[in-house]
């Protein structure tokens, strides 16, 4: 079933306010745990507004608040992609950048592997890559992540162990399509170790991805500097510019 057009802004928000140019590209951007709606029209980033200003239509879509990517979000965001090219006219060659960070950063590993429309670039912020190594690190000391996984995967087919496999983006990185990858993640990140990333950019380079890999020092979980938000914006507008 399709989404309508009166319902697209009821299920994700838009960066219409900020758009200066024609669209170029389309940005998916996941949030992480909790990450629920942005309330406001004008509630947007720095590094957006730049995106804005090149042609990037950013959707954020409202997805469950634990972002695993789920069957039931796999499947909204296999409707929700084809009715914004719709909605905005958008050829098929408009490229799909796929962006997200902490659990939306799987999440957006996850939709490159799994989804129905290909990406033409995946850039993630301190991205959750290895499900089994954060569940057994979120109990009991972050009692919520381990929530979001039985949330989610308790009921996937299979059973929870089966589901954590499948929603590993480490264990599936020979799957990962072969796309350019940006990963950014700081030595300090207390929610996810940054071992999450060295280890999936690892094993993606050893697969023969393409990937940039901007690993910080100091900075926590999900904090990027100046220096890396310029990076982003290059690295996502790169797909049509």
């Amino acid at each position: 079933m399709s989404i309508a057009p009166e319902v697209l802004k009821k299920v994700a928000w838009f960066n219409d306010l900020f758009l200066e140019t024609d669209i170029r590209g389309v940005v998916i951007w996941f949030h992480g745990l909790n990450g629920l709606c942005r309330t406001a029209a004008n509630q947007i980033s720095s590094w957006e507004v730049e995106i804005s200003a090149r042609g990037g239509l950013i959707v954020y879509p409202y997805i469950n608040p634990w972002s695993f990517l789920c069957r039931n979000d796999l499947q909204f965001m296999d409707r929700l992609i084809p009715a914004v090219y719709s909605h905005y006219r958008l050829s098929e060659k408009v490229p799909l950048v796929i962006s997200g960070q902490s659990m939306g950063g799987n999440a957006a590993l996850q939709y490159c592997c799994y989804g129905k429309f290909p990406a033409a670039r995946c850039m993630v912020v301190s991205p959750l890559c290895d499900p089994a190594d954060f569940y057994a690190a979120s109990t009991p000391s972050r009692p919520s992540g381990a929530a979001a996984m039985h949330n989610m995967f308790d009921s996937e087919p299979g059973g929870f162990d089966s589901a954590m496999t499948e929603h590993s983006p480490l264990l599936q990185a020979g799957r990962m399509p072969d796309i350019p990858y940006m990963f950014i993640h700081s030595t300090h990140d207390e929610v996810i170790p940054v071992k999450h990333s060295d280890e999936m950019v690892a094993a993606l380079r050893g697969n023969g991805r393409q990937v940039v890999y901007r690993k910080q020092k100091f900075l926590g979980h999900t904090a990027v500097s100046l220096a890396d938000e310029i990076a982003m914006t290059d690295f996502i507008s790169g797909a049509w510019q």
